[in-house]
């Protein structure tokens, strides 16, 4: 998908730093607090009449609430007012007109052209300057930030400035997803891929890189040449905490982050989940500590006038027959079972509809929240548990979890009208109890959902037994067989070998108690 881009047009700025600098007066006018809320706000299409719909559409209106709602809360001011800050702040002292741009358009040439690192232009004090936003999964910091960049065009052309030419196209933004393996020669391809998404350039820099042997070194030198030659504004990285797989460390990523502040002005925006801090202590916190900006810490909300305010405006989408108020206990439910967690709190509304449509009574009470919650959201059960007991050892391990929640329950929405009958039957029943007990063991050993799901099923349909202890043994057969490219021949299986049970158990994962 192209990226969005504009023409220039030049608006008159109040303040007086900010006047006679185009790569300024060409971004969106500055916005106030209710101009935020607004513009980020989104609502569902959604009429009453709807409600007495056939369940089968009923249940494919349910997934608006996935992808159609959106809720502002008081970050997203925070955000907003930051982002705007940081892009003028760091545009600055990168004025086109300027002499100290040309003089670092040439040096940043020549150190590619040398490979070697930017140097530092004398006279030249860029006034970039970034900010970390660390919270839980879940709570909505990517979404906040990719809504409010969504405000700005991406690309903005440049021609003329009053009457004098003035070639220049203009990046506004960039956001990278740091790769799950921390590796950072990923993380540059990935830069050059967003740089040729946003411009679209005839020869894709992309494939030049790629099919290089260019070292790290040179490719963060040309990474810093292009931040230059396109007034990159800023610069965001999302799942910054998987830096530290990265087989060298992190530092280098780090000092490129640096030296895009400090050396070319560039702000960056680093987003991650609390595993992240440990990485972002030192050197990128000294270049920023300056900013006056500090880090964004983004805690799941409290049960308190946020909170209510956020489920009020999500409970006015129903498609029951049977409208079922919002009370103080119903509320209280519902911070319990998602822990004040955005994401989990309008997967969970979804899930309880979805619930009441397909058992046909059409309504829900408190009681029902947990027994939904408990059967249908058994992969952040631990989570949960974690955020309960405030323990941030257990909450840092299911830092992706609820995006993984959120795609399951994506995709039993959208399945067809049969499937979702079809788990009125006991099989069903049964499949979907193996899967909630199953899970989350697997998930544990860093397998992902969708590989298990199938052996699971397999194996219930081929045996006949929804004995757990049996099933959870046979699937990690499958699962070591299949890793390891050999046929499943059960009856040549040793004697001695680990059964699936054992090997979850000898890694403290289950108790015998419960089987």
């Amino acid at each position: 998908m192209a990226a969005w881009t504009v023409k220039a047009e030049y608006l008159q700025q109040v303040l007086p730093e900010y006047q006679d600098n185009p790569l300024i007066e060409a971004l969106p006018d500055i916005l106030s607090a209710s101009d935020t809320m607004k513009l980020l706000t989104k609502r569902p299409r959604y009429s009453a009449d709807e409600r007495n719909l056939e369940s089968k559409y009923r249940i494919h209106c349910l997934s608006r609430l996935l992808h159609e709602f959106y809720q502002p809360l008081p970050q997203h001011i925070d955000i907003e007012t930051r982002i705007s800050v940081c892009l003028r702040q760091g545009y600055l002292n990168r004025n086109p007109l300027g002499k100290q741009y040309t003089l670092m358009a040439n040096e940043s040439y020549e150190a590619m052209r040398e490979k070697r690192q930017i140097r530092y232009i004398p006279g030249y004090h860029p006034n970039a300057s970034g900010f970390t936003i660390i919270g839980v999964s879940g709570v909505g910091k990517s979404t906040a930030v990719e809504s409010i960049l969504s405000l700005y065009p991406q690309v903005i052309q440049h021609s003329l400035y009053h009457g004098e030419p003035l070639p220049v196209k203009q990046i506004v933004w960039l956001k990278l997803d740091c790769p799950h393996n921390g590796s950072l020669g990923e993380l540059c391809y990935r830069f050059f891929k967003a740089v040729d998404d946003a411009i679209e350039p005839e020869e894709k820099i992309f494939d030049q890189y790629k099919k290089s042997r260019i070292t790290i070194d040179s490719m963060l030198t040309n990474m810093q040449r292009l931040a230059q030659e396109y007034s990159l504004g800023m610069l965001v990285v999302d799942e910054v905490q998987h830096l530290s797989l990265a087989k060298g460390g992190s530092d280098a990523m780090l000092n490129f982050f640096v030296t895009l502040v400090n050396t070319i002005g560039v702000p960056v925006v680093l987003i991650g989940t609390s595993k992240a801090m440990p990485i972002l202590q030192g050197e990128f916190r000294q270049a920023r500590r300056s900013s006056g900006h500090g880090d964004l810490i983004w805690n799941r909300m409290k049960k308190e006038r946020t909170w209510i305010t956020f489920v009020e405006s999500m409970w006015e989408y129903q498609w029951l027959r049977n409208k079922v108020p919002l009370t103080a206990k119903m509320l209280d439910a519902f911070y319990e079972e998602t822990q004040g967690i955005i994401v989990l709190a309008v997967i969970l509304y979804v899930l309880i509809q979805e619930d009441a449509i397909i058992s046909e009574r059409e309504t829900f009470g408190a009681e029902d929240v947990g027994r939904v919650a408990r059967q249908r959201m058994a992969l952040v059960q631990p989570m949960l548990d974690a955020l309960r007991k405030n323990d941030q050892k257990l909450i840092d391990k299911y830092e992706d979890i609820t995006d993984i929640l959120l795609e399951e329950v994506d995709r039993r929405l959208w399945s067809d009208l049969a499937k979702t009958e079809n788990q009125k039957s006991g099989e069903t029943r049964t499949l979907e109890k193996l899967r909630n007990d199953i899970l989350p063991f697997f998930v544990a050993l860093k397998y992902r959902p969708e590989e298990i799901e199938p052996y699971i099923e397999q194996i219930y349909r081929e045996n006949k037994t929804d004995d757990t202890k049996v099933i959870m043994t046979k699937v990690f057969e499958l699962v070591k067989k299949e890793e390891s490219n050999e046929p499943v021949q059960a009856e040549k299986k040793s004697q001695k070998q680990e059964t699936g049970y054992e090997a979850f158990a000898n890694k403290g994962l289950v108790d015998g108690k419960d089987w």
